[in-house]
Protein backbone atom coordinates (compact mmCIF):
# COMPACT_ATOMS: atom_id res chain seq x y z
CA UNK A 1 0.00 0.00 0.00
CA UNK A 2 2.72 2.58 1.13
CA UNK A 3 4.58 1.53 -2.44
CA UNK A 4 1.58 2.29 -4.63
CA UNK A 5 0.88 5.85 -2.60
CA UNK A 6 4.58 6.72 -3.17
CA UNK A 7 4.73 5.91 -7.02
CA UNK A 8 1.19 7.77 -7.40
CA UNK A 9 3.53 10.89 -5.55
CA UNK A 10 6.38 10.16 -8.12
CA UNK A 11 4.16 10.12 -10.95
CA UNK A 12 3.45 13.45 -13.18
CA UNK A 13 0.37 15.12 -11.30
CA UNK A 14 -1.35 18.47 -12.17
CA UNK A 15 -1.84 20.87 -9.38
CA UNK A 16 -5.75 20.10 -8.77
CA UNK A 17 -4.98 16.73 -7.75
CA UNK A 18 -3.33 17.37 -4.70
CA UNK A 19 -6.58 17.52 -2.81
CA UNK A 20 -7.85 14.56 -4.30
CA UNK A 21 -4.75 12.68 -2.85
CA UNK A 22 -5.28 14.05 0.47
CA UNK A 23 -8.89 12.89 0.49
CA UNK A 24 -7.45 9.40 -1.01
CA UNK A 25 -5.29 9.32 1.87
CA UNK A 26 -7.61 10.25 4.74
CA UNK A 27 -10.49 7.40 3.30
CA UNK A 28 -7.30 4.99 2.92
CA UNK A 29 -6.54 5.22 6.48
CA UNK A 30 -10.45 5.25 7.29
CA UNK A 31 -10.31 1.73 4.82
CA UNK A 32 -7.94 0.32 6.86
CA UNK A 33 -8.82 1.02 9.55
CA UNK A 34 -12.02 -0.15 9.63
CA UNK A 35 -11.23 -2.96 7.54
CA UNK A 36 -14.07 -1.78 4.59
CA UNK A 37 -12.22 -3.86 1.76
CA UNK A 38 -14.70 -3.36 -0.85
CA UNK A 39 -14.32 0.92 -0.15
CA UNK A 40 -10.71 0.46 -0.64
CA UNK A 41 -11.14 -0.77 -3.99
CA UNK A 42 -13.62 1.65 -5.50
CA UNK A 43 -11.00 4.18 -3.87
CA UNK A 44 -8.40 2.18 -6.08
CA UNK A 45 -10.77 2.50 -9.21
CA UNK A 46 -11.12 5.80 -8.72
CA UNK A 47 -7.42 6.23 -8.23
CA UNK A 48 -6.96 4.73 -11.39
CA UNK A 49 -9.58 6.43 -13.15
CA UNK A 50 -7.76 10.06 -12.14
CA UNK A 51 -4.45 8.54 -13.04
CA UNK A 52 -5.61 7.64 -16.25
CA UNK A 53 -7.21 11.31 -16.82
CA UNK A 54 -3.73 13.13 -15.24
CA UNK A 55 -1.91 10.84 -17.80
CA UNK A 56 -4.25 12.29 -20.89
CA UNK A 57 -4.26 15.88 -19.81
CA UNK A 58 -0.10 15.43 -19.58
CA UNK A 59 -0.23 13.76 -23.11
CA UNK A 60 -2.01 16.63 -24.54
CA UNK A 61 0.30 19.14 -23.02
CA UNK A 62 3.05 17.23 -24.39
CA UNK A 63 1.11 17.70 -27.62
CA UNK A 64 0.84 21.28 -27.38
CA UNK A 65 4.66 21.78 -26.43
CA UNK A 66 4.97 19.77 -29.97
CA UNK A 67 2.96 22.03 -31.55
CA UNK A 68 4.51 25.09 -30.31
CA UNK A 69 7.74 24.13 -30.94
CA UNK A 70 7.30 23.09 -34.46
CA UNK A 71 5.49 26.73 -35.02
CA UNK A 72 8.51 28.19 -33.55
CA UNK A 73 10.70 25.99 -35.79
CA UNK A 74 8.64 27.35 -38.91
CA UNK A 75 8.60 30.75 -37.72
CA UNK A 76 12.59 30.42 -37.74
CA UNK A 77 12.92 29.04 -41.12
CA UNK A 78 10.63 31.31 -42.26
CA UNK A 79 12.77 34.44 -40.90
CA UNK A 80 15.88 32.48 -42.24
CA UNK A 81 14.34 32.56 -45.57
CA UNK A 82 13.06 36.00 -45.28
CA UNK A 83 16.84 36.93 -44.68
CA UNK A 84 18.34 34.68 -47.18
CA UNK A 85 16.04 36.84 -49.89
CA UNK A 86 16.71 40.02 -48.57
CA UNK A 87 20.51 39.53 -48.74
CA UNK A 88 20.65 38.35 -52.85
CA UNK A 89 18.04 41.24 -53.00
CA UNK A 90 20.11 43.62 -51.74
CA UNK A 91 23.36 42.05 -53.10
CA UNK A 92 21.70 42.46 -57.32
CA UNK A 93 20.87 46.05 -55.80
CA UNK A 94 24.25 46.65 -55.39
CA UNK A 95 25.15 45.46 -58.80
CA UNK A 96 22.71 47.19 -60.95
CA UNK A 97 23.94 50.18 -58.69
CA UNK A 98 27.54 50.02 -59.29
CA UNK A 99 26.96 48.94 -62.76
CA UNK A 100 24.78 51.96 -63.70
CA UNK A 101 27.31 54.45 -62.23
CA UNK A 102 29.70 53.02 -64.34
CA UNK A 103 27.68 53.13 -67.44
CA UNK A 104 26.79 57.03 -66.19
CA UNK A 105 30.40 57.89 -65.78
CA UNK A 106 31.23 56.15 -69.38
CA UNK A 107 28.47 58.16 -70.93
CA UNK A 108 29.83 61.24 -69.60
CA UNK A 109 33.11 60.43 -70.90
CA UNK A 110 32.05 59.79 -74.47
CA UNK A 111 29.87 63.27 -73.66
CA UNK A 112 32.82 64.93 -72.88
CA UNK A 113 34.47 63.52 -75.80
CA UNK A 114 31.72 63.94 -78.10
CA UNK A 115 31.77 67.82 -76.86
CA UNK A 116 35.34 68.36 -77.31
CA UNK A 117 34.59 66.88 -80.98
CA UNK A 118 32.38 69.24 -81.80
CA UNK A 119 34.44 71.81 -80.46
CA UNK A 120 37.42 70.70 -82.74
CA UNK A 121 34.83 70.01 -85.47
CA UNK A 122 33.66 73.97 -85.07
CA UNK A 123 37.19 74.90 -84.90
CA UNK A 124 38.25 73.23 -88.59
CA UNK A 125 34.94 74.53 -90.03
CA UNK A 126 36.10 78.25 -89.27
CA UNK A 127 39.50 77.70 -90.48
CA UNK A 128 37.99 75.90 -93.26
CA UNK A 129 35.99 79.17 -93.84
CA UNK A 130 39.17 81.41 -93.28
CA UNK A 131 40.64 79.33 -95.47
CA UNK A 132 38.05 79.74 -97.95
CA UNK A 133 38.14 83.86 -97.16
CA UNK A 134 41.75 83.96 -97.74
CA UNK A 135 41.79 81.96 -101.10
CA UNK A 136 38.62 84.28 -102.67
CA UNK A 137 41.15 87.20 -101.38
CA UNK A 138 44.08 85.83 -103.17
CA UNK A 139 41.82 84.86 -105.90
CA UNK A 140 40.94 88.61 -106.17
CA UNK A 141 44.34 90.25 -105.69
CA UNK A 142 45.81 87.73 -108.70
CA UNK A 143 42.90 89.03 -110.49
CA UNK A 144 44.03 92.55 -109.87
CA UNK A 145 47.03 91.84 -110.49
CA UNK A 146 46.48 90.03 -113.84
CA UNK A 147 44.50 93.22 -114.57
CA UNK A 148 47.15 95.21 -113.83
CA UNK A 149 49.98 93.89 -115.56
CA UNK A 150 47.65 93.52 -118.59
CA UNK A 151 47.12 97.31 -118.51
CA UNK A 152 50.72 97.42 -117.77
CA UNK A 153 51.65 94.81 -120.82
CA UNK A 154 49.23 97.38 -123.03
CA UNK A 155 51.13 100.83 -122.23
CA UNK A 156 54.26 98.79 -122.38
CA UNK A 157 52.96 97.75 -126.18
CA UNK A 158 51.54 101.45 -127.00
CA UNK A 159 55.65 102.47 -125.71
CA UNK A 160 56.79 99.59 -127.87
CA UNK A 161 54.64 101.50 -130.79
CA UNK A 162 55.98 105.14 -129.88
CA UNK A 163 59.60 103.75 -129.60
CA UNK A 164 59.54 102.33 -133.03
CA UNK A 165 58.37 105.18 -134.49
CA UNK A 166 60.99 107.15 -132.89
CA UNK A 167 63.02 104.29 -133.68
CA UNK A 168 61.96 104.86 -137.43
CA UNK A 169 63.11 108.23 -136.83
CA UNK A 170 65.76 107.96 -135.46
CA UNK A 171 67.33 105.85 -138.05
CA UNK A 172 66.22 108.30 -140.51
CA UNK A 173 68.85 110.78 -138.20
CA UNK A 174 71.24 107.93 -137.15
CA UNK A 175 70.62 107.94 -133.85
CA UNK A 176 70.71 103.73 -132.95
CA UNK A 177 72.51 103.92 -129.72
CA UNK A 178 70.25 106.33 -127.85
CA UNK A 179 67.23 104.03 -128.95
CA UNK A 180 68.79 100.74 -128.12
CA UNK A 181 69.70 102.04 -124.62
CA UNK A 182 65.90 103.52 -123.82
CA UNK A 183 64.52 99.82 -125.31
CA UNK A 184 66.99 97.81 -123.66
CA UNK A 185 65.45 100.19 -120.00
CA UNK A 186 62.45 99.12 -121.17
CA UNK A 187 62.76 95.57 -121.65
CA UNK A 188 64.45 95.26 -118.48
CA UNK A 189 61.29 96.58 -116.36
CA UNK A 190 59.04 94.38 -118.38
CA UNK A 191 60.90 91.43 -117.69
CA UNK A 192 61.55 92.35 -113.64
CA UNK A 193 57.87 93.17 -113.29
CA UNK A 194 56.86 89.85 -115.21
CA UNK A 195 59.53 87.90 -112.93
CA UNK A 196 58.01 89.38 -109.65
CA UNK A 197 54.21 88.31 -110.90
CA UNK A 198 55.16 85.01 -111.57
CA UNK A 199 57.18 84.76 -107.76
CA UNK A 200 53.79 85.92 -106.49
CA UNK A 201 52.02 83.78 -108.33
CA UNK A 202 54.00 80.27 -107.12
CA UNK A 203 54.27 81.75 -103.30
CA UNK A 204 50.49 82.42 -102.87
CA UNK A 205 49.95 78.88 -104.80
CA UNK A 206 52.62 77.19 -102.79
CA UNK A 207 50.93 79.04 -99.45
CA UNK A 208 47.12 77.63 -100.79
CA UNK A 209 48.51 73.82 -100.94
CA UNK A 210 49.96 74.18 -97.74
CA UNK A 211 46.81 75.47 -96.22
CA UNK A 212 44.24 72.78 -98.30
CA UNK A 213 46.89 70.14 -97.01
CA UNK A 214 46.59 71.19 -93.57
CA UNK A 215 42.37 71.05 -93.55
CA UNK A 216 42.52 67.66 -95.11
CA UNK A 217 44.93 66.64 -92.34
CA UNK A 218 42.84 68.02 -89.80
CA UNK A 219 39.81 66.58 -91.30
CA UNK A 220 40.97 63.24 -91.80
CA UNK A 221 41.88 63.21 -87.99
CA UNK A 222 38.31 64.51 -86.88
CA UNK A 223 37.00 61.43 -89.22
CA UNK A 224 39.26 59.49 -87.50
CA UNK A 225 37.98 60.34 -83.80
CA UNK A 226 34.61 60.27 -84.94
CA UNK A 227 34.94 56.63 -86.11
CA UNK A 228 36.42 55.86 -82.02
CA UNK A 229 33.61 57.59 -81.05
CA UNK A 230 30.56 55.55 -82.96
CA UNK A 231 32.62 52.63 -82.13
CA UNK A 232 32.66 53.73 -78.50
CA UNK A 233 29.35 54.47 -78.68
CA UNK A 234 27.86 51.05 -79.67
CA UNK A 235 30.65 49.27 -77.45
CA UNK A 236 28.33 51.89 -74.84
CA UNK A 237 24.64 50.57 -76.13
CA UNK A 238 25.79 46.74 -76.41
CA UNK A 239 26.42 47.57 -72.56
CA UNK A 240 23.14 48.78 -72.12
CA UNK A 241 21.67 46.26 -73.80
CA UNK A 242 23.42 43.62 -71.67
CA UNK A 243 22.20 45.15 -68.50
CA UNK A 244 18.68 45.25 -69.61
CA UNK A 245 18.96 41.48 -70.77
CA UNK A 246 20.21 41.34 -67.24
CA UNK A 247 17.35 43.10 -65.81
CA UNK A 248 14.78 41.44 -67.49
CA UNK A 249 15.55 38.58 -65.15
CA UNK A 250 14.24 40.23 -62.31
CA UNK A 251 10.88 41.07 -61.20
CA UNK A 252 8.51 43.67 -63.28
CA UNK A 253 7.93 45.94 -60.53
CA UNK A 254 12.18 46.53 -59.72
CA UNK A 255 12.99 47.18 -63.75
CA UNK A 256 10.13 49.67 -63.99
CA UNK A 257 11.66 51.33 -60.48
CA UNK A 258 13.77 54.19 -60.74
CA UNK A 259 17.51 54.59 -59.03
CA UNK A 260 15.79 56.75 -56.24
CA UNK A 261 12.81 54.09 -55.96
CA UNK A 262 15.37 51.51 -55.85
CA UNK A 263 17.37 53.50 -53.19
CA UNK A 264 14.28 53.27 -50.87
CA UNK A 265 13.50 49.57 -51.37
CA UNK A 266 17.03 49.20 -50.24
CA UNK A 267 16.87 51.44 -47.37
CA UNK A 268 13.09 50.19 -46.29
CA UNK A 269 14.54 46.56 -46.17
CA UNK A 270 17.50 47.41 -44.41
CA UNK A 271 15.00 48.90 -41.70
CA UNK A 272 12.96 45.63 -42.59
CA UNK A 273 16.56 43.76 -41.40
CA UNK A 274 16.45 45.88 -37.94
CA UNK A 275 13.22 44.82 -37.73
CA UNK A 276 13.30 41.05 -38.18
CA UNK A 277 16.12 41.34 -35.40
CA UNK A 278 14.37 42.81 -33.37
CA UNK A 279 11.45 40.04 -33.86
CA UNK A 280 13.91 37.89 -33.33
CA UNK A 281 15.34 38.99 -30.09
CA UNK A 282 11.46 39.13 -29.19
CA UNK A 283 10.94 35.22 -29.56
CA UNK A 284 13.91 34.35 -28.03
CA UNK A 285 12.93 36.31 -24.79
CA UNK A 286 9.78 34.42 -25.57
CA UNK A 287 11.69 31.32 -25.83
CA UNK A 288 13.64 31.84 -22.48
CA UNK A 289 10.37 32.94 -20.89
CA UNK A 290 9.07 29.65 -21.53
CA UNK A 291 11.97 27.43 -20.64
CA UNK A 292 11.85 29.28 -17.27
CA UNK A 293 8.34 28.17 -16.47
CA UNK A 294 8.37 25.52 -13.73
CA UNK A 295 6.02 24.91 -10.67
CA UNK A 296 6.76 23.26 -7.43
CA UNK A 297 4.20 20.25 -6.33
CA UNK A 298 4.44 19.68 -2.65
CA UNK A 299 2.83 16.38 -1.15
CA UNK A 300 1.07 15.42 1.64
CA UNK A 301 4.03 13.51 2.86
CA UNK A 302 6.17 16.15 2.92
CA UNK A 303 7.74 15.65 -0.25
CA UNK A 304 8.16 18.30 -2.52
CA UNK A 305 8.35 17.63 -6.70
CA UNK A 306 9.12 20.62 -9.56
CA UNK A 307 7.51 20.65 -12.48
CA UNK A 308 9.66 22.47 -15.59
CA UNK A 309 9.09 23.05 -19.06
CA UNK A 310 11.12 21.04 -21.48
CA UNK A 311 11.09 21.95 -25.10
CA UNK A 312 13.13 19.32 -26.43
CA UNK A 313 10.51 16.42 -25.33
Amino acid sequence: QVTLFTLCLKSPLPLNFKNCLEKLAKFCTNAFSFCKMEEYLQCMKTLRTQMNDVEDQAAKITAEEQMQITILQNLENEINSVKCQTSHLREEIARILEKRGQICSVILEKQRKIASLEADSSTLNQTLELLQQERNNMSAKLLEKSDYYAKTVKDVTAQLGEQQVIFQGWIRNGKENSWDREHREVMDKIGEETGEFEENQDNMTEILKMNMEDARTKLNQLSELKSKVVMENSQVRRSLELVKSKMTNFKASLREMDSKSLEEEYEALLSDKAGEAEYLQSLQLQIAKLMRISHSIKCSCGEEFKIDMDLCA
